[in-house]
């Protein structure tokens, strides 16, 4: 699925783009929501299904899709199954359905929580 364009990772509009993905996942049965969690300058929108959606910087890895390209103008889907978000400033965890959790980006102070 293709999702709609915005614009500058700085400027996004989290509300429109979450109304923009609520519309085009309208079709689907049962109806689905979006919920947007913001980091410093990279942005997710989880669907109630636990699909997980990413825009923004990603310097260091915070998107979670196994880059450190930046996505600027169209979400990518990054994650699959997930309950629960959190973003900081250049790093983001994700809660699975099966309870595990996966810590992804910059990892300076510890903040992945893996040791390293």
């Amino acid at each position: 699925m293709r999702l709609p364009r915005f614009i500058a990772p700085h400027g996004l509009r989290l509300a429109a783009v979450a109304l923009a993905l609520s519309a085009l996942l309208a079709q689907a049965a049962p109806p689905v929501t979006i919920t947007p969690v913001a980091g410093a300058a990279h942005s997710f929108f989880r669907d109630s299904l636990g699909r997980v959606w990413a825009a923004g910087d990603n310097r260091y890895g915070q998107l979670g899709d196994g880059s450190i390209l930046p996505n600027l103008t169209v979400a990518v889907r990054v994650r699959e199954n997930v309950t629960s978000i959190s973003a900081g400033t250049n790093h983001t965890l994700f809660l699975d359905t099966d309870g595990s959790v996966w810590a992804t980006g910059h990892n300076l102070h510890g903040q992945l929580g893996d040791g390293s």
